[in-house]
């Protein structure tokens, strides 16, 4: 698996992200319609360019900016940051 670089795990009732630290070429990341409620555990991910995160329970996106309970935003990966993108 660290050879990954597209991931799919929508619909899984997942409530934290972890683990993925060892998927240093992941670059793309579908985590929609889950139960997460903060974006964390991505700083292992180098290659990350897009995170799909929409229909989770979000309050605080990974930039900072305050979420919808059901946030519809994609998190498009800068060098050191996550910044949101309108959808």
């Amino acid at each position: 698996m660290p050879y990954t670089q597209v991931l799919y795990l929508y619909d899984n009732q997942i409530s934290l992200i972890e683990n993925v630290a060892p998927l240093r070429r992941l670059t793309h990341l579908y985590l929609t319609s889950n139960n997460i409620r903060e974006i964390s555990g991505l700083a292992g991910l180098p290659n990350l360019q897009k995170l799909y995160i929409e229909k989770n329970c979000l309050t605080v996106c990974g930039c900072g900016c305050v979420a919808h309970r059901h946030c519809i935003c994609v998190l498009k990966s800068t060098r050191k940051a996550y910044v949101c993108v309108s959808v």
